[in-house]
């Protein structure tokens, strides 16, 4: 048995510990034993060590280069970087489905481990046997999918379909194949995934969708045992925050790859498997802040419910899209069987939730109301509206192309003004909302000291947001020029989008003010703000986080309406003046060196701004020659990008037909970088919330 078998055997072997968990936790709940509880924790972590060590398998079967295996031969070759090689754990379908099972394995094993601590108390007993068998029930979902459609260790040789039987002929005739019969090279990793944020951003969203698990397991559990009280809820809150913080970084991680690597010069264009990291992103927002008015007021139980099944819902949701063929994306698998699978389990994830919720009814009914629209949880519950209603336009019209296929007999495709026009007021009055929650109290607020708290913010915001615009648009872009922009765009979406985003930041410091005043009566004013911030970190935690989401809404929208492009074709030492004082001044001749598995070709350009050396650039194009395992040749554009703290200078080029000269492709993005440094913000008030400094419970803002 070689040890890809038994990397092989050891996904058979996670699938059966799967059943062995429901057999067992249910036979514990039926009669009533701990014993049999305790033996399905056991049996739940043993499958965390069985899929750990078929993963591992797979990383081996690559670094080894046993390309007779189908999912080794396509996804990587030789000449290959080591860290590319260790990707290809998750560069294709059944890779990937692997990878998602390694994770929630290791996730399901530590439930397991801290349910150690909860026996002894009555609800945590309760459901824990619940527990594991949704964990299991997930679990064995993606074993039976690699088990039955996409084993990633299937060999060449037993890969009875029509293509592999036409590519295993073609590799015999031309000699490409060992005397033992397999290919001695692979097919090679498609070029587009070939960088440093492909091996960390997937990772980051697996991780995210995954431990999206944690809550749902809980929440089911405590419907079917009717334990709905707040257990669940405390058990969950760090596990949802860590998962929207993966969640997080994997899709400015994801926005990075397409800003480097597709050459546009943007970082999000509404694609659909975009818009399935977003969807979850969302709806796990809106729980997170949903939850804080169930801890507080006691009501909204059966929405956060309603919202842990959706949140879940639309990170399988997302793997769907990627897997079934239904949506056109660079980021997608090839469709294939596994995508029917995949619905059928969307199918149980709407149906399951909902019957249970409702079987629930009587006991999820909230003892409050919402007294009065000027409280924060009234504010809070409308954000959580937007965010819904946010998601359901974006599941809408990214299906759109798909339904008018279907019942239109031709695709109507959706372009990014069609989603900027549904989804940009929705973002406005959410950040508005987000703004105006801070300075509203629980259960009912003055409308006169609404007013108050936020009429200061508002007065500083308002210059603030135009200086901000003057800043972007005259000082940094220089002006309309040769690309004017829309007068209406001035208004809306530019200046009252930064106007709501600078209303977040000042409303939000006017908070801190306060507080920090009324504690620095009796210590000093640095004192009282540490003690704040540590012994409440789970607010002002919050507090960082809507300072990053605010400073990314003005990197947004600034280098978004604000952006300059240009395309020019130039020679070789010839110069040239842009827009804003820029100088290129391109070299005299090409850079040619072969790199691993590609030739990269780079053109040395040096950048002049006011008269002086800015910046020096080499964009490149990469060229994959044909090889008897690659079927045809492939290219690749690499960006340059000459960063500031004011912008972007982004160029990349493509050959003129007679060789003698580039067609350079130039954008200049306004304050771009706000979007990279609000993420840092946004994660770093995200862990700072999580971490156990203060004397409340784990989440974002109060």
């Amino acid at each position: 048995m070689t040890y890809i078998d038994f990397a092989r055997n050891l996904t058979r072997v996670s699938l059966g510990l799967c059943v062995l968990t429901i057999v067992l936790a249910t036979l514990g709940l039926l009669w009533k034993d701990r014993r049999f509880v305790f033996a399905a924790r056991n049996s739940q972590i043993a499958g965390a060590f069985a899929v750990v060590g078929a993963s591992l398998g797979l990383i081996a079967g690559f670094f080894m280069g046993d390309y007779g295996t189908k999912y080794i031969f396509s996804y990587s070759e030789s000449k290959v970087d080591p860290y590319y090689k260790f990707a290809g754990l998750w560069a294709g379908l059944d890779g990937s489905i692997l990878f998602w099972a390694m994770i929630l394995g290791i996730l399901a094993a530590v439930v397991a481990w801290q349910f150690r601590r909860e026996r002894d108390h009555p609800i945590g007993a309760r459901l824990e046997p619940y527990v594991y068998i949704v964990f299991a029930l997930v679990q064995g979902f993606f074993f039976m999918v690699m088990v039955f459609v996409a084993d990633p260790f299937l060999q060449l040789a037993d890969d009875l379909s029509h293509s592999n039987q036409m590519l295993l002929t073609f590799l015999r005739n031309n000699g490409l194949l060992t005397p033992e019969g397999l290919p001695a090279d692979g097919a090679g990793l498609n070029p587009l995934l070939q960088n440093y944020w492909m091996t960390i951003h997937p990772p980051m969203m697996y991780a995210a969708f995954v431990s999206y698990t944690v809550p749902f397991a809980y929440a089911i559990a405590a419907l079917l045992a009717g334990e709905v009280g707040s257990y669940w809820i405390r058990k969950t809150r760090r596990w949802i925050l860590i998962a929207w913080l993966f969640n997080t970084n994997g899709i400015i991680l994801g926005s990075l790859w397409a800003y480097e690597v597709l050459g546009w010069g943007g970082y999000w264009a509404w694609d659909p498997v975009e818009n399935a990291s977003f969807l979850p992103w969302l709806t796990g927002t809106a729980f997170l802040h949903s939850v804080m008015i169930q801890e507080r007021r006691d009501m909204l139980a059966g929405w956060n419910f309603f919202l842990v099944a959706l949140t879940f819902f639309m990170s399988i949701f997302g793997t769907f899209l990627t897997r079934s063929g239904i949506v056109s994306s660079v980021h997608a698998f090839a469709s294939g069987s596994v995508g029917v699978w995949f619905g059928w389990f969307l199918v149980v994830l709407v149906v399951v939730p909902a019957f249970l919720i409702a079987f629930r009814y009587r006991m999820l009914r909230s003892r409050h109301t919402i007294d009065t629209y000027f409280s924060r949880e009234a504010i809070f519950l409308l954000n959580n509206l937007i965010l819904v209603a946010i998601t359901l336009a974006v599941v809408f019209l990214t299906l759109y192309p798909y339904l008018t296929n279907k019942f239109l007999s031709r695709p109507i495709s959706v372009s990014v003004p069609v989603y900027n026009l549904v989804c940009t007021p929705l973002f406005v009055v959410m950040l508005l909302m987000t703004a105006v929650g801070p300075g509203m109290g629980w259960i009912r607020t003055a409308p006169r000291t609404i007013a108050r708290n936020l009429a200061g913010p508002a007065i500083v915001s308002l210059p603030l947001a135009a200086f901000t615009q003057w800043l972007a648009f005259s000082v940094i872009r220089g002006g309309d020029l040769d690309q004017p922009v829309a007068t209406s765009a001035h208004l809306y979406p530019s200046f009252i989008v930064v106007f709501a985003a600078w209303l977040i930041m000042t409303s939000l410091a006017w908070e801190v003010i306060r507080a920090v005043r009324s504690q620095s009566k009796t210590r000093g004013a640095a004192s009282a703000l540490l003690r704040l911030v540590t012994l409440n970190n789970r607010r002002y935690g919050g507090y960082i986080v809507h300072y990053g989401l605010a400073t990314i809404a003005i990197g947004i929208v600034c280098s978004s309406v604000y952006r300059y492009n240009t395309e020019v074709q130039l020679e070789k030492g010839q110069r040239y003046e842009i827009q804003g004082g820029y100088v290129l001044n391109v070299g005299e001749g090409e850079i040619d060196e072969p790199q691993g598995a590609y030739i990269s070709t780079r053109v040395p350009i040096e950048i002049e701004w006011g008269g002086r050396p800015y910046d020096r650039v080499e964009p490149e194009k990469r060229f994959y020659p044909k090889t008897g395992y690659r079927f045809e040749e492939q290219h690749t554009t690499e960006v340059a990008i000459a960063r500031s703290v004011s912008e972007d200078f982004y160029i990349y080029f493509d050959h003129v037909a007679d060789g003698r000269g580039y067609i350079f492709n130039i954008y200049r993005n306004p304050l771009i970088n706000l979007v990279w440094f609000g993420w840092f913000l946004m994660i770093f008030g995200g862990i700072w919330a999580a971490l156990p400094l203060g004397r409340r419970r784990i989440g974002l803002a109060d």
